[in-house]
């Protein structure tokens, strides 16, 4: 009876097996770019006015009010223009953006690389929620865009556009990524950029957010060295720790916590880690 069991439940993983586990372990995976040199998302604030389930930046389970300086997007705008870095687009993020306590500062700041590449776009991603939000995206100059996940409460829940990945199952808890080289990462560089917080530059935003958790500090502190070695290093630290990561699994409709996450939560609202600025 035992055999019978452990029988049927192998038959039971034989698809996932084969379809997923196999390849993405052993076989010959492609290599995702690790650098976006055209997007670049700055998260300002890591304070956000809802607690999403499975939240990207885990503010759902390690809240933060800490934010980018005024001081800091200068020293980005400056680097860049020094560099001559032709960003495509520059996205503005959170947390929730709008409630950064100098974010018209910040896009005065902006509009000094705006005036030295006219081609760059800028957008701010916001969830659009509450009437504060609302008006301060009412009084932004047209030149920024407003990408919006169009968060809405129902029921005691906040819904979207934007559903989220089990982003705190970590797949070096999982046993099928055993054998993963975490090195290849994800589609999120190229898709949604790199990324800018108060810590420096990462591949992409999920360096700041798990570092922030983690207490990695793994930041890139200036534009001169950002470079594909570099990024390549970053993403064999955070992709092991990056729901992400798990590409063939769908969106979670409840919070999931793995192993590994929920011991560095634990510790981070204990003492949350020092990490130094950029």
């Amino acid at each position: 009876m035992i055999f019978m069991d452990a029988f049927i439940r192998v038959l039971a993983w034989r698809k996932y097996f084969f379809r997923w586990w196999l390849p993405w372990c052993f076989l010959n995976q492609p290599r995702w770019p690790v650098l976006s040199r055209d997007i670049i998302e700055l998260e300002i604030i890591e304070f956000c006015n809802l607690k999403c389930v499975n939240c990207e930046c885990s503010f759902e389970h390690a809240p933060s009010s800490e934010l980018m300086t005024a001081q800091q997007i200068k020293k980005f705008v400056d680097e860049s223009i020094n560099l001559h870095w032709y960003w495509k687009m520059i996205k503005i993020r959170g947390g929730e953006p709008t409630l950064h306590p100098e974010i018209f500062r910040i896009i005065e700041i902006l509009k000094l690389y705006k005036d030295f590449d006219p081609d760059c776009k800028f957008a701010i991603l916001t969830n659009n929620f509450s009437d504060y939000t609302k008006r301060i995206l009412s009084c932004l100059p047209a030149w920024v865009s407003v990408i919006s996940s169009e968060k809405k409460a129902k029921g005691g829940k906040i819904f979207g556009n934007t559903p989220h990945d089990s982003i705190n199952k970590a797949p070096v808890d999982l046993l099928i990524y055993k054998f993963a080289d975490f090195t290849k990462g994800c589609y999120r560089p190229m898709r949604c950029g790199t990324q800018l917080s108060r810590y420096g530059y990462y591949p992409c935003a999920m360096g700041s957010h798990i570092s922030r958790i983690f207490g990695f500090d793994i930041a890139v502190k200036s534009l001169s060295l950002v470079k594909e070695e570099a990024f390549a290093r970053i993403l064999s630290i955070i992709c092991k720790y990056c729901g992400h990561y798990k590409q063939p699994e769908g969106i979670a409709a409840k919070s999931v916590i793995s192993r590994s996450w929920k011991k560095a939560f634990k510790q981070y609202n204990k003492e949350k880690p020092k990490i130094t600025l950029y």
